[in-house]
């Protein structure tokens, strides 16, 4: 038999062991992916801290789970559908 302990200590393994692999697939659900911030600056060719910066002002829509920040997918790639490309001369 196990303990309220054990028992308790498997769950909080599990849950870690599930975090951790949405951690690094953020491809998890195509229409709803989500990635941390970390992963997004990456994407966006910008500095996690120039990204922060647009997160705490409300600029980018952010999605809070448990203590982890992530932004949608979709927001970046409507992002890059709306910039308009300078043509250097």
């Amino acid at each position: 038999m196990t303990t309220a302990t054990e028992a308790t200590a498997a769950l909080a393994a599990e849950i870690h062991r599930v975090l951790a692999q949405f951690e690094s697939d953020s491809t998890v659900v195509e229409d709803g992916a989500l990635e941390g911030v970390p992963e997004m600056a990456e994407r966006l060719s910008v500095s996690q801290s120039f990204l922060w910066g647009a997160v705490r002002q409300g600029v980018v829509p952010v999605v809070n789970l448990g203590n982890r920040t992530l932004i949608p997918v979709s927001w970046a790639r409507e992002l890059a559908a709306s910039a308009s490309v300078r043509e250097t001369a």
